[in-house]
């Protein structure tokens, strides 16, 4: 039924059940998992003359997050 499973995880308490549920589900289906960063850009984004940017502290942590469930979901196959 299910061959792909895309998931916006955010390293939250919440995000870490959908992360098991999905993990559960892709076990159980031979279904792959892709992980999908959202962030709030109002919050994290710096506006300087009309260019945009997100900081690279927070590009670490958001691909921190990511790794994360990255290895979550390899230790599980």
């Amino acid at each position: 039924m299910y061959q792909k499973i895309l998931l916006a995880f955010d390293g939250s308490p919440d995000g870490r059940e959908a992360l098991a549920q999905a993990e559960a589900l892709a076990s159980a289906r031979g279904a792959t998992v892709h992980l999908l960063a959202i962030i709030d850009l109002s919050e994290n984004m710096l506006i300087v003359e009309g260019m945009s940017f997100i900081p690279d502290n927070q590009q670490f942590v958001i691909q921190s997050v990511l790794d994360e469930g990255v290895k979550r979901l390899q230790r599980a196959g």
